[in-house]
């Protein structure tokens, strides 16, 4: 007797994170660590790097920081989530 296979689920939901993305989640951070001292890096650079707008890069990063997978000195962490409130400010 054959076990019945369960359908694929298909792709993930917009939005949803995939192994790729944490996979991607400690280049974002390391590349983030080294130019935090310049303001995070140019969106030019970000979308060669990563393939996304530096809004998004900032955001993902913001993410990364807060959920706390990934290694990073205490006072780095803060000075990166400063930077990526600053990135993502709305001018008013």
């Amino acid at each position: 007797m054959r076990r019945s296979q369960k359908p694929s689920a298909g792709p993930p939901p917009p939005g949803a994170r995939t192994s790729k993305d944490v996979y991607r989640g400690g280049e974002l951070l390391e590349y983030a660590m080294t130019w935090r001292h310049w303001g995070g890096g140019h969106a030019e650079e970000i979308f060669v790097q990563f393939g996304i707008s530096s809004a998004q890069y900032f955001t993902r990063l913001e993410l990364i920081l807060r959920e706390g997978h990934y290694r990073c000195p205490p006072r780095v962490r803060l000075e990166l989530l400063e930077l990526c409130r600053r990135k993502l400010e709305i001018p008013g």
